[in-house]
């Protein structure tokens, strides 16, 4: 599914969202089509609605937080990782992220650990078959999640 689409679920516009690791801003842009106030950070982006920041030093707290192929790419354990990106989420709100799936070449951990005293909301494993940067065919396997945070 796409972000915007379990957003709208689970958790209806109006409210503030933030989109860490935005890249072109392209999801951002789905969101606020779909009526969501949206602040988009990225550690670089071409898109002048990004804000280049990273999510190590943004200071905002929004209704949900939105980090799509996000949590693999930080500094920290994927625990860690997520407890940064919910420190962005006022209570009550939500988290969403994906995380690449086991036996994909990016996987470091389960998600498990860190959800198991957490309301799930969503989750769904995707496999795709893409082109890597080499051009050769790849399955891609990314769990998608929704987590409401206390």
């Amino acid at each position: 599914m796409k972000a915007t689409t379990i957003l709208k679920k689970y958790f209806p516009p109006p409210a503030t969202v933030l989109d860490a690791g935005a890249r072109d801003g392209s999801t951002s842009e789905r969101l606020r089509a779909a009526g969501y106030n949206v602040t988009s950070i990225d550690i670089e982006s071409k898109s002048p609605d990004v804000i280049e920041v990273p999510i190590e030093e943004y200071e905002g707290v929004h209704d949900a937080v939105v980090a799509r192929l996000l949590v693999h790419q930080l500094k920290g354990s994927l625990s860690e990782n997520l407890d940064l990106l919910a420190s962005h989420v006022r209570s009550g709100g939500v988290l969403y992220f994906t995380n690449f799936g086991e036996g994909d070449s990016w996987f470091k951990e389960s998600a498990d650990a860190w959800l198991k005293d957490r309301k799930v909301l969503y989750k769904e494993l995707h496999v795709h078959t893409r082109p890597t940067y080499a051009g050769d065919m790849k399955e891609w396997k990314v769990w998608e999640y929704l987590v409401e945070i206390k």
